[in-house]
Formats: structure tokens, C-alpha cells, sequence
């Protein structure tokens, strides 16, 4: 809640009130943010705006109204006094109507102002930015990126129509995500996080970098790649419609965490070394975690051949769920826990993936071969 959201009769554009609006204001700008957006949704409740979208929900406040509408990034007025405009976010104007405004009254905190303005002056454009081309911004579908390639007759039509929605999904996901957290933080987002229920819900869920079909090795790389390719273009367009011209930490770090995806997937298979005598001590097995010896060489083999952690989510998840009995007798907690002693290359610092997350045919395919020899063998 904003605690500096001026009454409905208080209108900070004329008089004495004008002239007291920055009283708030602390001296550092710590709150320069709150009061900020309690000005600019005054000024447009006293300077002749229409809201394009009226809230459903029934406020006896019309300020808590606009603001409600600010953080879910729906304020788009038109001013009365003007024909033919179209309903727009108005921030920046409101900066330089702001800006005249402390020049001219010159009232209390007048320097501490300007300094919040002038700091956020890319972030009010910004924020326009991206409430103006929310509606209206287009995103060119991946089969049509792909439609003159080869690709396009690996997939059928309604194939191809699945992966263009996922990728769409995603991708509004991602353009809703980062705004609402610059709308709240007045800055962009650099943690993950901020995006983690989309990539896991539209990309890793759908396994998007693993098609169903039955293709070639050339194939499904060059599918893989397209869909990188593709989702990077996109980022970066968005960076340019947003006017992001610096580093942007958030994209950086999502396109390398598909980079090291499809990397490890088209690595897995040819990882394994199907030695069939690995040397344990029979006698000396963790007997608390593991059904017995076999299951504990075939874990561990697994995790040392590839050390990665969706792979070693799908090892854990088929031997504790799938297998029947168990051949992993613990919970996901005591187990990573266990796991984070030894001496492996990685650290399970969260909770493994689940398994309809982490299965795919080719981690299948090396379960199964490395169990039957090791099980044969021993």
C-alpha cells in the first residue's frame, strides 16, 4: 500500500497545496518513489485525464483505484481537453510537467526532487514504453521464423502451432513480468525468479527443447538451435522497444541457461562410458539411503559420468518414485543433503527437478543401458 495516496478533495496541482506537496519528501529520497506515484496519480485526477480502464472491483477511493490500476500496469489516460488522442501512459510528461513545476515554485526539498527525478528520468520512459506497446507489441511466431527451412517439414502444422504458443506464452510472460517489477522497483529485474514459474510452466514442463516426433540427431539440434536462436532475437527486441541500452542481467542469464540446456542435452548420451566393472567396496555402501550395493554403484557411476543437475534430478526422482521397490529409500531432503558430503562435482542446493521435469528419452536410455550392465555384472 502506498501510504502517501492523496485524499480525493486534495488536489495538489493548485494553491497552497501545490506549493506543500513535497513536504513528505525525505531528505535522502528514500520514499521519493511512494511519493512520486501519489503525484502523478493526482495529476491525473485533477488535470482532465479519462482512465481508458475502469476497475471492476468497487473502491470508495478513486486514488486507490488508480493506484490499484499503477501496479497492475493499466493506466492509460487521454486528456479531455485534447480531440483525436489516443489513451497513453503519461509518465514522462508528467516528469517534465514536474520538472517546470520545481523550477518555477521552487517549494521545499526542491533539490532533493530534482535529484529523484533526474535519476529516474530513463525509468519514467521506460515504464511508458512498456505500458504503451504492451497491447500493441507483435511477436513474430518461431514457424514463421523457420518456414522456409528444413524444419518445417520435420513438424506438422498443429506441431508447429504447439510450439508457437508455448514460446508466445512464455515470451508475454516474460514482457508482463519484467514490467510490473519495474513498475513496483522503479528499476529492472535481475534475479531469475522473477521468471522462474514461466520457464518452467511454457519451456521445461512442455519439453520444449525435446520434440516428440521422431527426427535425426541433425534434426532435433537444428531444431534446438532455432528455438535459442529464436528466443534471444526476441529478448533483444524487447530490449529495444523498452530502451534498455545497458547490460540487462536478466536476459543475459536466461539465454545462457538455454545455451548450457540444450548444450547438456546434446552432450549426455555421448558423456557415458559404459565401463561394466567399476570398483566399489561391496562392504562399505551408504546402506541408509540405498536399497542395496547395486543401487548405490548405479547412482553413483550415473552422477560421475554426468554431473549435471536435471540429470542427476532424473536419477534420484526414477529410483526413489519409479522403481518398484525403491532402489533410493530417503526423501529428497535427507538425500541432497547426504549428497552435498561426498565428493561430487555439484552441489543439489535446491530441490530436485520432479520427475515429469527432468525425465527425457535420452536420460531413459542411459538408465536402463547403465542398470542392465551394472545389475548384469555384479
Amino acid at each position: 500500500m502506498n501510504t502517501y495516496l492523496f485524499l480525493d478533495n486534495h488536489n495538489t496541482l493548485n494553491g497552497n497545496n501545490a506549493i506543500r506537496k513535497l513536504d513528505q519528501l525525505n531528505a535522502d529520497n528514500s520514499n521519493g518513489k511512494d511519493l512520486f506515484v501519489a503525484l502523478y496519480i493526482n495529476y491525473i485526477q485533477f488535470g482532465g485525464y479519462l482512465l481508458k480502464e475502469n476497475s471492476t472491483q468497487t473502491f470508495a477511493s478513486k486514488a486507490l483505484e488508480l493506484y490499484d490500476a499503477w501496479k497492475k500496469g493499466n493506466v492509460l489516460v487521454k486528456n479531455v481537453r485534447k480531440q483525436n488522442t489516443d489513451y497513453l501512459s503519461i509518465v514522462m510528461e508528467f516528469y517534465l510537467q514536474e520538472k517546470k513545476y520545481v523550477n518555477r515554485s521552487n517549494p521545499k526539498n526542491k533539490d532533493s526532487y530534482l535529484q529523484f527525478l533526474d535519476n529516474n528520468q530513463i525509468v519514467f520512459l521506460q515504464i511508458d514504453l512498456w505500458i504503451n506497446n504492451r497491447k500493441t507489441h507483435k511477436i513474430v511466431k518461431w514457424s514463421e521464423t523457420v518456414q522456409k527451412s528444413k524444419l518445417s517439414e520435420v513438424f506438422d502444422l498443429l506441431e508447429r502451432d504447439e510450439i508457437d504458443q508455448h514460446l508466445i506464452q512464455f515470451l508475454d510472460q516474460v514482457y508482463l513480468h519484467c514490467g510490473l517489477y519495474l513498475i513496483e522497483h522503479f528499476e529492472w529485474p535481475t534475479m531469475e525468479s522473477n521468471i522462474d514459474d514461466a520457464y518452467q510452466e511454457y519451456i521445461e514442463s512442455t519439453q520444449l527443447f525435446h520434440p516428440k516426433i521422431q527426427c535425426t540427431t541433425e534434426q532435433k539440434q537444428a531444431y534446438q538451435n532455432s528455438i535459442q536462436y529464436y528466443i534471444k532475437k526476441q529478448l533483444k527486441e524487447l530490449k529495444q522497444l523498452w530502451n534498455i541500452n545497458t547490460p540487462f542481467i536478466l536476459f543475459d542469464t536466461l539465454n545462457q541457461k538455454i545455451a548450457n540446456e540444450i548444450a547438456s542435452k546434446k552432450t549426455e548420451f555421448h558423456q557415458i562410458k559404459l565401463e561394466t566393472n567399476p570398483k566399489y567396496d561391496i562392504d562399505n555402501f551408504p546402506n541408509k539411503f540405498f536399497v542395496d550395493y547395486k543401487a548405490y554403484v548405479l547412482f553413483d557411476y550415473l552422477v560421475k559420468e554426468i554431473p549435471t543437475f536435471p540429470a542427476i534430478s532424473y536419477f534420484y526422482r526414477i529410483m526413489s518414485e519409479n522403481e518398484s521397490p525403491p532402489l533410493i529409500v530417503v526423501k529428497d531432503t535427507p538425500f541432497r543433503n547426504w549428497f552435498n558430503e561426498q565428493n561430487y562435482e555439484i552441489q543439489l542446493n535446491s530441490a530436485t527437478n520432479p520427475y515429469f521435469r527432468a525425465v527425457n528419452k535420452e536420460r531413459e536410455l542411459i538408465y536402463y543401458l547403465v542398470k542392465k550392465l551394472i545389475y548384469s555384472n555384479l
